[in-house]
């Protein structure tokens, strides 16, 4: 009876274990994760977060390329169901995805709500 018991709490253990470690989910980010400036890998997209909660798209399709007017608008972390997340409040849908390393996102933009949104790949940098 004691095997069985030893055996079921070292099962228990490593359950709980594995829930801990696998489970707890990427962290959440922090304004300071994601503030100063995104360039869009091989091309000509910046996208700029200040401190203030202000954005600032410049050099993609949605506004007309590098000579387009920048796209100014806000920006928040922390949604709840997606904490990699920052939500771009911009003309269009906007949403950066930012990976566990910090450094490098993907910006999806619908600019309709029926559109299938367009993904590319960013990476953070000294602006």
């Amino acid at each position: 009876m004691a095997l069985v018991l030893g055996v079921l709490f070292l099962a228990m253990a490593g359950c709980a274990a594995y829930v801990m470690v696998e489970g707890a989910g990427p962290p959440y980010l922090d304004s300071a994760d994601v503030e100063g400036v995104w360039t869009e890998e091989g091309g000509d997209g910046r996208l700029t977060l200040r401190e203030d909660s202000t954005a600032e798209l410049t050099g993609t399709a949605v506004n007309g390329g590098p000579d387009g007017p920048p796209l100014r608008g806000t920006w928040r972390v922390g949604i709840p169901d997606e904490p990699r997340t920052v939500e771009l409040d911009f003309p269009y849908s906007v949403g950066l995805d930012v990976d566990e390393s910090g450094g490098r996102a993907t910006l999806s933009i619908a600019v309709h709500t029926y559109d299938t949104p367009s993904f590319t790949r960013y990476v953070r940098g000294p602006g």
